[in-house]
């Protein structure tokens, strides 16, 4: 388990971080989720487009992308690993949906020192487009036991 993102939990107040097989009872049960939203929404392409517009590409794989592994469980402590997938939606104004995407890491580390210039073309298109955004999304929830 030691070198996934996810392998190392902090518990309570303390500044421990602990390893959590070591924190789950016998019988407790983990669970991890990651949430995506669903490709193909047009809010999403105005991102693309502020990129864009500041000479940045976003991937063509990056509306498939998804970051966790396929079997996070896997070679861990824990066992009867499920995968449940859940449609959820989120509400945004341009305002926080902006806000959201200022701290998304990959956004700011492939827009590089035009990073303030895509957030401001963005914020742009979506008070024009976008004054609300309903985005669907499906969410991963992966539910293991320890034995």
């Amino acid at each position: 388990m030691g070198d996934r993102s996810w392998s190392r939990l902090l518990f309570g107040t303390s500044d421990r971080v602990r390893d959590p097989a070591q924190e789950h009872r016998q019988g407790g049960t983990a669970a991890l989720f990651w949430r995506y939203a669903v490709p193909g929404q047009p809010h999403m392409a105005a991102i693309r487009d502020a990129l864009g517009a500041v000479g940045v590409t976003l991937p063509d794989a990056y509306a498939e992308l998804r970051v966790h592994a396929p079997a996070p469980f896997a070679g861990t402590v824990f066992v009867d690993a499920v995968e449940i997938r859940i449609p959820t939606a989120l509400d945004f104004t341009a305002a926080s949906f902006h806000g959201w995407v200022s701290t998304i890491e990959f956004l700011r580390r492939l827009s590089g020192d035009r990073h303030g210039e895509f957030l401001d073309r963005l914020g742009e298109r979506l008070s024009r487009s976008f004054p609300t955004i309903r985005e669907a999304n499906e969410e991963y929830l992966f539910l293991a036991r320890r034995p």
